[in-house]
C-alpha cells in the first residue's frame, strides 16, 4: 500500500514540476529567450508548483466554463456545446500566455484576451492549430497506454516534447507581437 501511495505521489510531483517548467519556458521565451529555459539555479518549492498548477487549471476552467455550464443545464452535447467548447479552446492559449506573463489570474479579462487576439489574428490562429494538435495527441496516448503501453509512453513523450515547443511558441508569439499586444510587461 505504501508503495502505491509513493508511486502516485511521485507521479503527482512529476506532473507539478512539468507544469511549472512549462510556465517558466513561456516566461523565458516571452522575455526573448531562444533556448529552453535554464532553471538550474532555481528550484521550485511545492507551494510554487501547486500555485502554478492551480493557475493553469483555473485558466482552463474559465475558458471551458461556458461549455460546462451549458452542458450542465441542457444535458445535451449538441452543436452549441461544441461551439462553446471550441471557443474556450481557441481562447485558452492567449489566456494561458496572459496568466503566465502577468503571473496573475486578473489577466483573464475578456477584453484583454479578445483585444490581444485581434491584434495579431493570423499568427494566433496558427498557434491555436498547433495547440489543438497537442490536445489530440494526449487522448490518443491514453488509449494506446491500455492497448500497447510502449506506444502509449512514446506518444506521451511526443506530447511532452510538443508541450515544450508550444510553450516556446507562446512565449515567442508574445515576444514578436509585444508592441501589438501592448501589454507593457
Amino acid at each position: 500500500v505504501l508503495f502505491i501511495i509513493f508511486h502516485w505521489l511521485a507521479r503527482l510531483l512529476a506532473v507539478l514540476y512539468v507544469n511549472w517548467y512549462v510556465c517558466e519556458c513561456i516566461r523565458d521565451s516571452a522575455a526573448g529567450g531562444i533556448r529552453a529555459a535554464d532553471t538550474t539555479a532555481t528550484t521550485p518549492g511545492l507551494s510554487e508548483m501547486l500555485g502554478s498548477a492551480l493557475k493553469v487549471l483555473i485558466t482552463a476552467g474559465v475558458c471551458t466554463a461556458p461549455a460546462i455550464v451549458y452542458l450542465g443545464r441542457t444535458h445535451n452535447g449538441d452543436a452549441m456545446f461544441w461551439a462553446l467548447y471550441g471557443l474556450g479552446g481557441f481562447l485558452f492559449p492567449m489566456a494561458l500566455l496572459a496568466v503566465v506573463t502577468f503571473d496573475s489570474l486578473y489577466s483573464l479579462n475578456p477584453l484583454l484576451l479578445i483585444g490581444s487576439i485581434l491584434s495579431a489574428p493570423f499568427q494566433y490562429c496558427a498557434l491555436v492549430v498547433f495547440c489543438y494538435g497537442l490536445c489530440l495527441l494526449i487522448p490518443v496516448a491514453v488509449v494506446f497506454l491500455k492497448e500497447a503501453w510502449i506506444l502509449g509512453y512514446l506518444l506521451f513523450f511526443a506530447a511532452f516534447y510538443q508541450l515544450l515547443i508550444l510553450a516556446h511558441l507562446l512565449g515567442r508569439f508574445h515576444w514578436r507581437n509585444r508592441e501589438k499586444l501592448n501589454w507593457d510587461v
